[in-house]
């Protein structure tokens, strides 16, 4: 009803708000944060197969966004976003003709 579209367009806008005693943007931003962290001492490549939230959460870390920016990401399904750490979090940008 109205207010379960009330509820997640709040979800969808406030980066703290976390309806259902689910996980509120600014929660899920600052895990995928800290998971990054432990990353950048570890050698080797991580794939990681997750949902849109958490590609996203990792590309704000890794651009330093303000968390508003967070719903300015678009991840398409089943597409590949490629980050890389040396020294600093950089995002790699394909091209393909």
């Amino acid at each position: 009803g109205q207010l379960e579209s009330d509820q997640l367009n709040t979800w969808l806008t406030d980066a703290t708000c976390a309806p259902h005693g689910g996980e509120s943007v600014e929660q899920i931003c600052q895990r995928v944060a800290e998971w990054m962290k432990t990353l950048e001492s570890q050698p080797g490549h991580v794939v990681a197969i997750t949902h849109p939230f958490v590609i996203r959460a990792a590309m704000w870390h890794v651009m330093q966004f303000p968390v508003s920016m967070f719903y300015r990401i678009d991840v398409e399904p089943l597409s590949a976003t490629e980050l890389r750490f040396n020294n600093v979090w950089r995002l790699r940008l394909e091209t393909h003709a």
